[in-house]
């Protein structure tokens, strides 16, 4: 299952990022999420979150199982070794990672 929903109103940190997903998957049947009174079931519910390595997203999906998007760290590590001219430069940028 996939669940998309835009939030462009919303500040992209991590706290408002966790908080609209969760309301956004407790809201459709997957776990239940009622922060006033301190439940969250919906991170023990979900098994296999794919993002990107920004922070914010980072921060926003640390109560679920999953990983790194495999495509986007590719795209990272390609943009990030053509940007410097030298075979030493592409090794600590690579190294660093």
């Amino acid at each position: 299952m996939v669940c998309a929903e835009p939030f462009s109103e919303v500040k992209h940190n991590g706290d408002n990022i966790a908080l609209h997903v969760k309301q956004q998957l407790a809201g459709i049947g997957v776990g239940c999420f009622v922060p006033n009174d301190n439940i969250d079931t919906v991170g023990e519910e979900v098994h296999g979150v794919c993002t990107d390595q920004g922070g914010n997203m980072v921060a926003g999906f640390k109560d679920f199982e999953g990983g790194a998007c495999a495509c986007h760290r590719l795209s990272n590590a390609l943009k990030n070794a053509f940007s410097v001219h030298t075979v030493s430069g592409v090794i600590r940028k690579v190294s660093c990672w």
